[in-house]
């Protein structure tokens, strides 16, 4: 910065900003033993944060653009560097930005801590401020892992349990996107089994979905099928009309691990994809996501919530995204990860098992050198 003849690397235009950016990060990168990749990335990321935030503060302004814009980049390339999610680190980018705004110190330990807790970037300013005020009234001036969990027990904030998809492709495994209760996306994984039926009269089973449902009407109650059920047994209706499979001839079973009850139509074509796979003995692309309803007829229906499902999808590591041509926005493009809309079971086939648009389609999947057809 004094003009030596040695290198340096500026950050949104800054020599300080650099040295914040940059030095923290290589730093911890060192001490972990990460490798040129990790780090990179982690420079990276904390980089497009620093830039990110000196975009709205502009070039001057009263807050210190070093501790601001460049400290909350260093935070989250440093969460990074900790095998936290993208997600992650952009929560523990804002947290550290509400801690410099309190006037605080917040290590890096309670930064991953707030990052696990948060649903929201406001979840992650509030959890600074209630920390921050249990911190001054015992007279700290840093915020402590301690405070934050004791922040999350007390406000009853849940662990964000983020799942990350298999690198390996596996027979009748897939992954289905949803949104939970609070909103967020969720990446589950779906699993299908698939057996020639003894007498020719196969059987459906759903694990760890719902399969019946009580609607309240005021005056009456009505019980009907889960439409998770609705949308498996769709999917057999789709097979026999487009791919003369004859699904009554197996014994299918889908389960959803992870204990949360998976319910709505959008897992339609994800539970297509896992069947088609346990009944062909072919697995799918690796690192596949899908979401969408599908009719008994095949066609792919648009679902709700497709942002969020997407969100989470590219959090959980997935590179082949696959969406109902009705919810196609033009920012998914932008996304770090292919994304195709389609229409058609057709459509969803040819990209989860990688089947080129010029291979004939009949009731057969081409692998390899070979035709296998689907029912042998």
């Amino acid at each position: 910065m004094s003009g030596g003849d040695v290198a340096v690397m500026s950050s949104a235009g800054s020599g300080n900003h650099g040295i914040v950016a940059v030095i923290p990060v290589a730093m911890t990168a060192r001490e972990l033993g990460a490798d040129d990749r990790k780090l990179a990335e982690a420079l990276a990321l904390s980089h497009l944060v620093c830039g990110y935030i000196k975009a709205y503060t502009g070039r001057l302004t009263p807050t210190c653009g070093c501790a601001v814009a460049a400290g909350a980049g260093a935070a989250a390339g440093i969460v990074r560097l900790h095998g936290g999610t993208p997600r992650q680190a952009e929560l523990a980018a804002i947290a550290e930005g509400a801690a410099r705004r309190l006037g605080v110190a917040m290590g890096d330990a309670a930064l991953q801590a707030c990052a696990s807790y948060c649903a929201s970037g406001r979840d992650a300013v509030n959890i600074v401020q209630l920390a921050g005020g249990a911190a001054h009234a015992e007279g700290r001036d840093e915020i402590t892992p301690e405070d934050v969990l004791w922040v999350a027990e007390t406000c009853r904030h849940s662990r964000r349990m983020t799942q990350r998809l298999s690198e390996t492709a596996r027979v009748g495994v897939c992954a289905g996107l949803a949104v939970s209760g609070a909103g967020q996306g969720v990446a589950m994984e779906i699993e299908c089994t698939a057996s020639r039926a003894a007498h020719g009269a196969g059987t459906l089973l759903l694990g760890g979905m719902v399969e019946e449902e009580e609607l309240d009407l005021r005056t009456r109650r009505l019980r009907r099928k889960g439409t998770a059920r609705v949308s498996a047994e769709n999917v057999r209706a789709a097979f026999q009309r487009r791919f003369a499979l004859d699904c009554g001839e197996y014994d299918v079973s889908f389960n959803v691990p992870g204990g949360v009850p998976m319910d709505g139509p959008s897992a339609g074509i994800a539970l297509a994809v896992a069947l088609m796979s346990a009944i062909t003995g072919k697995a799918p692309v690796p690192l596949l996501a899908l979401t969408g309803e599908i009719t008994a007829q095949g066609e792919v229906r648009p679902v709700g919530g497709v942002r969020e499902k997407l969100a989470a999808a590219v959090e959980a590591g997935a590179q082949t995204l696959v969406i109902p041509a009705d919810n196609w926005e033009e920012g998914f493009a932008k996304l770090p990860a292919a994304v195709y809309p389609v229409k058609d079971i057709a459509e969803v086939m040819r990209i989860a098992f990688d089947v080129a648009p010029e291979a004939e389609w009949d009731g057969v999947i081409p692998i390899g050198d070979r035709q296998l057809a689907i029912g042998d």
